[in-house]
């Protein structure tokens, strides 16, 4: 059972948040920040406990849990991963440079926002009108579209190594 309270130096104060402890799937005692809502606040420690015990019995896996978080997850935060990943492998400077005005063009352009919103038929259909008004050939068609998928493939791909 989770444990919602506030802190000594908070008692008293009409807005200050609460916390609370709940044991998580490695079986450890965990404290985190609430809400200013009590209410709100046990809520929030029954949901993630329920989740930590169904990963702990076996009853869910908790890669699927992951990925569902890392779906929200903001596209400049990936941009900005991706754009050190390709630094690590050693790209050169003008290779990163021309990929991620590229891929930043296709993400605008799209009103791509989170992870979840990346659509393929509607970054290829983008990425053909684009190329066709400005005068495009089909390489560089082709290496937008080979930039986006490196770029959504890898974000889901380097999250998941992370964690292992």
């Amino acid at each position: 059972m989770a444990t919602v309270y506030r802190k000594k130096r908070d008692r008293g104060k009409k807005n200050a948040k609460y916390y609370f402890d709940y044991v998580d799937e490695n079986g450890r005692r965990v404290s985190k920040p609430g809400l200013t809502d009590k209410a709100a606040t046990k809520r929030m420690a029954s949901k993630l406990e329920d989740e930590a015990f169904l990963i702990r019995t076996g009853a869910t896996d908790p890669d699927i849990q992951h990925f569902a978080a890392l779906r929200k997850t903001p596209v400049v935060e990936l941009l900005i991963e991706f754009e050190k990943n390709l630094k690590r492998r050693q790209r050169t400077a003008k290779h990163i440079k021309l990929s991620m005005s590229r891929l930043r063009a296709v993400m605008d352009g799209c009103d791509f926002k989170m992870l979840d919103d990346i659509d393929a038929p509607v970054a290829e259909d983008f990425i053909a009108d684009y190329c066709d008004k400005k005068s495009l050939g089909n390489r560089t068609q082709n290496h937008y579209c080979q930039v986006v998928e490196q770029f959504a493939r890898g974000s889901l791909t380097a999250e998941r190594q992370r964690r292992i």
